[in-house]
Formats: structure tokens, C-alpha cells, sequence
């Protein structure tokens, strides 16, 4: 009965210590800056959903991340490039462009690193988020992730 005991409180420590770390990463959004699109000149249809991206850089140091997008012919669509100082974050309210299931997108840190995504269909058919991650760490320092609802 003990041993059960001990289990189930290192289990419920483990799971607070996830949601407090899920929360400390939550707030970092609440410092990022929209971006005017105001000159990009984009038109967008309503029946269009919402597609944007975040760029996050967590180290330490400035780095320049461009962010190119191709349609399913290989041609680009869309090429934007940033730099970001430490710790800066730079959220795009809605990429210029559509991104249709089967187009990419590749994303270069620094012009060395490369990290490709392709446009799922449940990500094109939805209002949906790229998240770019730089990290300190150099193995893995640049990340890519999608968030679809």
C-alpha cells in the first residue's frame, strides 16, 4: 500500500512540474510584437482561413531566420527574412499568401540551417499557426512547429 502511495505522489509532483513548465512557456507569448502587414498590400478573401507565424529566438545572442514559401510547382511564393535580437519575438498576424496542402515551407537560420515543413491539409483548411524556434542549443537550434485547432 505504501509503494502505491509513493508512485502516486511522485506521479502527481511530476504532472504539476509539466503544467508550471507548460505555464512558464505560455507567458513568454504574452512580450511578442504584431507586426504591421499594412504594406505588404495582401488580399485575402474571408472564406480564407487564418495563417500566421511566430518567430521566437531564446538565445542569447542575434541570429537571421528568412522564411520562404513554395506552391506545390517549386516556385516561391513568399521570401521574408528577419533579424532577432536575443530573446526577441516576432509575431505575423497572417502570411501574405495562402498555404495550400502540399506547398512548403523552408525556413534558413543564419544561412546555414535549413529545416523544411510541408503544408498539411488540416493546417491549410484551418486557422493555424507556424511557430520558429530558435534555441541555445547547438545541436538543435532551430525548431519548427505547427499548431492546427
Amino acid at each position: 500500500m505504501r509503494n502505491n502511495t509513493k508512485h502516486a505522489v511522485i506521479l502527481v509532483g511530476a504532472l504539476l512540474l509539466i503544467m508550471l513548465g507548460a505555464l512558464a512557456l505560455s507567458g513568454t507569448h504574452n512580450n511578442i510584437k504584431l507586426m504591421n502587414n499594412s504594406s505588404q498590400g495582401s488580399i485575402k478573401s474571408t472564406n480564407n482561413p487564418s495563417q500566421s507565424y511566430f518567430i521566437n529566438n531564446w538565445d542569447n545572442k542575434s541570429h537571421e531566420v528568412s522564411i520562404e514559401a513554395f506552391n506545390s510547382k517549386n516556385v516561391s511564393t513568399f521570401n521574408k527574412s528577419y533579424i532577432l535580437a536575443p530573446k526577441e519575438n516576432i509575431m505575423e498576424s497572417q502570411f501574405p499568401i495562402t498555404l495550400a496542402a502540399g506547398t512548403y515551407i523552408e525556413v534558413t537560420l543564419d544561412n546555414s540551417i535549413i529545416e523544411t515543413r510541408i503544408i498539411s491539409k488540416d493546417f491549410s483548411e484551418s486557422d493555424s499557426a507556424l511557430y520558429i524556434d530558435i534555441d541555445m542549443d547547438p545541436d538543435y537550434p532551430l525548431a519548427l512547429r505547427t499548431a492546427v485547432p
